[in-house]
């Protein structure tokens, strides 16, 4: 269980996994925000950043892989981890160097998920420091 309350930003197209994720991340103490898009996750991001966002590579519009550059731009001490279905290793090693915290493929365990979360807000904040 989280000891205090930390915002978390699901970017995905697919509604059912950012419900699932949303669900079990607001059990476990997170405030969570969704986006179903590039500019809609912006959107969020700049009224209110989250200390971390789980973002999807394909969606319509812009992929994540591209908006991944843009978050760090703009919220540079925003935690990402991405969590997407492609497992093409340049692309993995891309948003690693790019910033990501994390690389979790689909479909993955909520539990893998809650992990990655854990140890990309506790990277965070020793940063912070």
């Amino acid at each position: 269980m989280v000891t205090s309350q930390r915002s978390v930003l699901i970017v995905d197209d697919e509604e059912m996994l950012r419900w699932i994720l949303n669900r079990k991340l607001s059990r476990e103490g997170y405030i969570c925000e969704e986006a179903a898009d590039a500019e809609q996750a912006m959107e969020k991001l700049g009224r209110n950043p989250s200390e971390l966002v789980v973002l999807d590579i394909n969606m319509p519009g812009k992929p994540g892989d591209q908006l991944l550059p843009e978050i760090r731009a703009a919220c540079p001490q925003t935690a990402v981890i991405m969590a997407s279905a492609i497992t093409d290793p340049g692309t993995i090693a891309r948003c690693i160097r790019e910033g990501a915290e994390d690389y979790i493929r689909k479909p993955f365990s909520l539990g893998e998920v809650m992990m990655s979360i854990s140890q990309a807000l506790e990277k965070r904040q020793l940063m912070l420091q």
